[in-house]
């Protein structure tokens, strides 16, 4: 009889062993339970959230930095002139000049509010410019790049593709006249002769640069008398050439010169 009441014990003893610790999980998560998860919840939270507001400022400002680092405005010496066609076949002067100029300074630069100034003569340089024209928009240039600035932009310059047209002016052609060419800094006030700091560079042709008997040949900064051209090393004439009219140098109709391409006087 003893086995037959023993396995009814056993089984009675079993649920209620099982049944029995259910209440005390359950107290146990509404009490300890449920104050250390609000605890770590809180925690986690705070510093989840203070973390990801320090970081995305610091981020935020990083980049900011950085994208202020890639957008300099350039200053004296940061760019240099190193070829102009002054004097184009096949299209008119107004469409087809154009002004070549190079970041030396080592940096990118954006040459938003930079002031392109020329003067004509037959005679003395006078001091002031007759005309000018400041780049707008965003016009970024990266540190050893060309830029080139045309006077329209149609397709009067081979297979360069313009990067920034001005208007204002065209370079006088005669074979007494000379023409002097500045890039002002952003912000320039129009003060002629200028502060140092506020001229980047400039450049004076010659007499005759521009005659119409070396009509659609550019004349370009030569490579094999400045290997790096600087706002000093181009000042002088005898270190520029007028390209020769030859097959390599051809890069519209009858028009010799190196648009957006490396200088080459032959």
């Amino acid at each position: 009889m003893l086995p037959v009441r023993l396995a009814p014990l056993l089984i009675v003893t079993a649920c209620a062993s099982a049944e029995l610790p259910a209440p005390s999980t359950e107290t146990d998560d509404t009490g300890a339970e449920d104050t250390a998860d609000t605890a770590t919840d809180t925690a986690t939270d705070t510093a989840t959230d203070s973390a990801s507001e320090t970081g995305d400022t610091g981020v935020d400002s990083a980049s900011d930095t950085g994208d202020t680092g890639l957008s300099d405005a350039p200053g004296t010496g940061d760019l240099v002139i190193v070829e102009i066609q002054g004097n184009p076949q096949g299209a008119d002067d107004a469409e087809a000049e154009y002004i070549e100029v190079r970041n030396v300074s080592g940096r990118a630069l954006d040459l938003s509010g930079v002031v392109l100034a020329h003067v004509e003569t037959s005679g003395g340089m006078p001091v002031v410019s007759t005309s000018t024209h400041t780049l707008t928009g965003s016009i970024p240039l990266a540190d050893g790049g060309t830029l080139l600035l045309t006077r329209s932009s149609g397709g009067y310059f081979g297979g360069a593709s313009p990067t920034a047209t001005y208007g204002g002016f065209v370079f006088a052609n005669g074979g007494s006249e000379s023409n002097r060419v500045r890039l002002y800094v952003p912000g320039w006030d129009g003060t002629e002769p200028p502060d140092a700091s506020d001229l980047i560079d400039e450049v004076i042709t010659p007499a005759g640069t521009f005659d119409n008997a070396l009509r659609g040949r550019t004349w370009q900064l030569d490579p094999s008398e400045v290997a790096a051209p600087t706002a000093a090393t181009n000042d002088d004439a005898a270190d520029w050439c007028t390209t020769a009219e030859s097959v390599p140098r051809a890069y519209w109709g009858s028009n010799w010169g190196t648009p957006g391409a490396p200088n080459d006087c032959d």
